[in-house]
């Protein structure tokens, strides 16, 4: 458990006290389910806590309800599904919002859902950064992720990857692979720029 200061955000190993209970974060891995997963969510949310599931603006599932010893065990249920990372740094950075068709929708770019899953893969080795720090990848389709902001943001068009910082300008335009490293050296780079929290005020600085 953990106190609470300004700007603070709440992870599955770091739950946030509010008037219902304790409330978690579940952030799942490369912004996908499965529907097995949704049901052992559903059960252990409802078994934990007290069964209610936010939809956070960002993608993630923030189950209510816990007592102290109940969140833990969520936590726990939740690794166990390989539904969150058992390191507290490694998941308080998972903060990757993609397409929420993915996978399913046909009119988003052809290898987005490999490009998500390589980002993911290599932002689990990323040194801690700030709880809000954000990453979102668009690949178009019928639910566009283009109006959603983010520290950065890539948005995929198949074999072409576009790169922007805090909502600012296209920095770059690269091949996927380069696209992942790119970003992995911001995000590091972005933890030397100290006390910004977001990347937009490192850009205005």
């Amino acid at each position: 458990m953990t106190g609470q200061t300004r700007g603070w955000c709440p992870s599955l190993h770091e739950p946030m006290r509010s008037g219902d209970g304790w409330l978690s974060r579940i952030k799942p891995h490369a912004a996908r389910i499965t529907a097995e997963q949704a049901r052992i969510i559903a059960r252990e949310a409802a078994r934990l806590g007290n069964g209610a599931v936010d939809l956070t603006q960002r993608g993630n599932l923030q189950p209510r309800g816990f007592s102290g010893a109940g969140a833990v065990a969520f936590a726990s249920a939740m690794v166990a599904a390989g539904l969150a990372h058992a390191d507290p740094a490694v998941e308080r950075n998972r903060n990757l919002l993609a397409p929420p068709l993915l996978g399913h929708d046909p009119g988003i770019a052809p290898g987005t859902a490999a490009f998500v899953e390589a980002l993911a893969a290599a932002m689990a080795e990323w040194p801690t950064l700030p709880g809000k720090f954000g990453v979102l990848v668009d690949g178009g389709g019928s639910l566009p992720l283009a109006g959603e902001s983010a520290d950065i943001m890539l948005r995929h068009t198949g074999p072409w990857v576009e790169l922007r910082l805090g909502g600012g300008d296209a920095l770059a335009r690269c091949a996927p692979a380069a696209a992942v490293a790119a970003t992995t050296a911001l995000a590091r780079h972005f933890t030397t720029l100290a006390p910004a929290r977001r990347m937009r005020q490192a850009v205005a600085a």
